[in-house]
C-alpha cells in the first residue's frame, strides 16, 4: 500500500476494521499503519488473542469481517499483522505511544529504525 492510499480508503478501512474486530470480541491494545524501512505499509493489531487463539483464529475472524461490513472495507488482508501483546514491538509501541489517538507520528523499532506511523490507539 502506498502512501497516498493510506491517507485516502486505507485509513478509513484501517478504523473501520479495528471497530468491527474490537465489537467481535477481539481485545486490542494497540492498532497503527506504520512502514518499516524497505517495506510497504502494514496494519499492526496488538492483541492478547493472538497468543490465547493463535493467528488461524484471527484471520478466520478477518474474514468474517471483511465477508460482513458494509460498505465493503477497502483493506487487502495481506497488509494486516497481528502481534501480541507481549512482544517486544508491543512493549515499544506502549511505551512510545501510549494516549496517542488518531494521529500521524515516527516510531522507532528495536533496532532504532524510524517507520512513518498512522496510530490509531496504542493503551
Amino acid at each position: 500500500m502506498d502512501k497516498a492510499l493510506l491517507v485516502g480508503p486505507g485509513l478509513e478501512g484501517g478504523h473501520r476494521f479495528v471497530d468491527v474486530l474490537v465489537k467481535t470480541g477481539v481485545p486490542v491494545r494497540a492498532a497503527l499503519w506504520h512502514k518499516p524501512p524497505l517495506a510497504d505499509w502494514r496494519l499492526s493489531v496488538v492483541t492478547p488473542a493472538r497468543d490465547s487463539e493463535g493467528l488461524e483464529k484471527l484471520f478466520e475472524r478477518t474474514r468474517e469481517v471483511f465477508e460482513n461490513t458494509e460498505p465493503r472495507l477497502e483493506l487487502d488482508e495481506n497488509d494486516i499483522y497481528f502481534l501480541g501483546a507481549k512482544t517486544n514491538f508491543a512493549k515499544s509501541l506502549r511505551n512510545q505511544c501510549s494516549g496517542i489517538k488518531n494521529r500521524a507520528t515516527t516510531i522507532y523499532d528495536l533496532e532504532g529504525d524510524a517507520h512513518e506511523a498512522f496510530v490509531y490507539f496504542a493503551k
